[in-house]
């Protein structure tokens, strides 16, 4: 579980960083539909941007309809239908078959300064029969009121039949067959319902932008604004990438605080780990006692001569310490005479004796860590220390 929940907070930082990444700043407009800069040059390039995430439709019509008449290019994805007669460009999406979270459309800048202004709208395509869904619900409602008529017939009739009766057997089993069938259309009536709303539901979307035209206007970095399929690429030299990095570092702080619930989150999860260990142990230990009753001899105590955490202060081991690895390794300086050995017994019941950590020699020297068990089996740990 504790993995599962780290694996999620990953995502969710994955999912944060490319958040970050795949925002670029926009100019005037919705949250649909934005202009790649706040101003452009006379005759400079400039796309509008149609944000399809914050769109919930996965086949829609666009028309965007523009205030100076200019001459648009092709969208910068995967579309169809494409019209353009300079005031109005239209064409059709399929967000799985575009493959983006932003579509732009490439526009030139008129050349006399002023505002462009854009009118959207987003016109779901609805692919079923409005009427002939309508006539199917009428029929299978006519029939759940059919059912439940004859279900209450049925009722009746066993009713009146005497309990010894052998028919009873029969007209029970049609009473189930007629509630079966009468689920079934229900079920069929609500999915069909549920589909008819969403159509009639389905309205469209009107969103606008614009863009200024002045001489002051900083250059638009138009190849790394949106290139080929991926949309993925921050402006590095614009300016309007100063208002994203205040974003930016927003998110970044809420990665850290992520990182920071995952460190807790770690470390909780060593700590369930050895209380888990420990738990083992008891549970090994209780069962030792039942097979021993249970065949008869006498319980000699707990085997278990295990150390869980052994260190050296001051000084690394040379691998991480396990509890199956008996030999480890330091150095130490020449004037070093001792070290301080640092044992946790995995049993409170084994008892710990350590030796040959003290008087240290130049060249190499074996520091012994001898773990009795209560039924007085033993394993020893060696440190070899080289001066």
């Amino acid at each position: 579980m504790k993995r599962l929940i780290k694996y999620a907070i990953l995502i969710i930082l994955v999912v944060l960083l490319a958040s970050t990444i795949k925002t670029f700043a926009a100019g005037g407009g919705s949250g649909i539909v934005t202009t790649s800069a706040e101003k452009v040059a006379p005759g400079e390039q400039f796309y509008l941007i149609i944000n399809l995430s914050s769109i919930g439709y996965d086949n829609f019509n666009v028309a965007i309809t523009n205030s100076q008449s200019l001459v648009s290019g092709e969208p910068t994805g995967s579309v169809s239908n494409l019209a353009s007669n300079g005031t109005v460009t239209t064409f059709t999406i399929n967000k799985a078959a575009v493959g983006l979270d932003k579509l732009g459309v490439v526009y030139t800048a008129p050349q006399n300064e002023g505002m462009v202004n854009y009118s959207v709208t987003i016109t779901p395509i609805i692919n079923i029969d409005v009427n002939s869904i309508q006539s199917r619900i009428e029929e299978l409602g006519t029939a759940v009121s059919s059912a439940e008529t004859e279900i209450s017939n049925a009722e009746a009739s066993l009713a009146n039949l005497p309990e010894d009766d052998p028919s009873r057997i029969e007209v029970g089993q049609s009473i189930d067959a007629l509630r079966q069938a009468k689920s079934e259309a229900e079920a069929e009536r609500d999915r069909l319902q549920s589909q008819l709303n969403e159509a009639r539901n389905s309205t469209p979307i009107n969103a606008n932008a614009r863009i200024e035209v002045s001489q002051k206007a900083p250059e638009v970095d138009m190849k790394n604004m949106i290139s080929g399929k991926t949309q993925n690429e921050i402006p590095k030299n614009d300016n309007m990438i100063d208002d994203e990095m205040m974003k930016d570092k927003d998110n970044l702080k809420d990665m850290d605080s992520m990182k920071d619930k995952m460190k807790l989150m770690e470390d909780n999860e060593k700590d369930m780990k050895d209380k888990m260990s420990t738990l083992q142990v008891s549970l090994k230990d209780a069962s030792d006692k039942i097979t021993s009753l249970s065949q008869g001899t006498t319980y000699q105590g707990s085997s278990n001569n295990y150390l869980s955490s052994l260190s050296v202060t001051g000084y690394e081991l040379n691998n991480t310490f396990d509890k199956t690895t008996n030999d480890y390794f330091i150095s130490v300086p020449e004037n070093v005479n001792s070290i301080n050995v640092n044992v946790t017994k995995e049993d409170s019941s084994a008892t710990v004796t350590t030796y040959g950590n003290t008087n240290l020699v130049s060249g190499q020297n074996k520091v012994i860590i001898n773990v009795t068990a209560q039924d007085g089996s033993v394993r020893t740990y060696r440190v070899y220390v080289t001066k």
